[in-house]
């Protein structure tokens, strides 16, 4: 009995946020605070499962507050400037997940 009552208490634990915040699946490999209008800064994310480095993500505030932007490609069209999206996700919890994890490592840096 105690050994299934210590299985489930670990299960508790590495489904807590508090748990998930110790050891983040995304770590913030550089940060370059702007502080211009909603832009906060520029930062490089690494998924650090796949040891994939997503550069030039954006750290920004909205109307549903902070998020991070995926990196984009900037274009002129009809002599306005666009932006075309260059990575995204296909699933949308995993998109929260990664909103949440990237807001996370972002606000650790210094």
């Amino acid at each position: 009995m105690f050994a299934l009552e210590t299985a489930l208490n670990w299960c508790r634990l590495i489904q807590s946020t508090a748990f998930r915040r110790a050891s983040p699946g995304i770590v913030c490999r550089r940060l370059i605070r702007v502080d211009k209008g909603s832009l906060i800064g520029f930062c490089d994310l690494e998924i650090t499962r796949w040891r994939l480095v997503l550069h030039e993500c954006t750290w920004a505030t909205g109307k549903n507050g902070e998020f991070i932007g995926l990196p984009q490609k900037r274009y002129e069209k009809d002599g306005k400037t666009a932006y075309k999206a260059l990575v995204e996700f296909s699933d949308k919890e995993a998109f929260r997940r990664f909103q949440e994890a990237g807001l996370a490592a972002v606000r650790l840096m210094p």
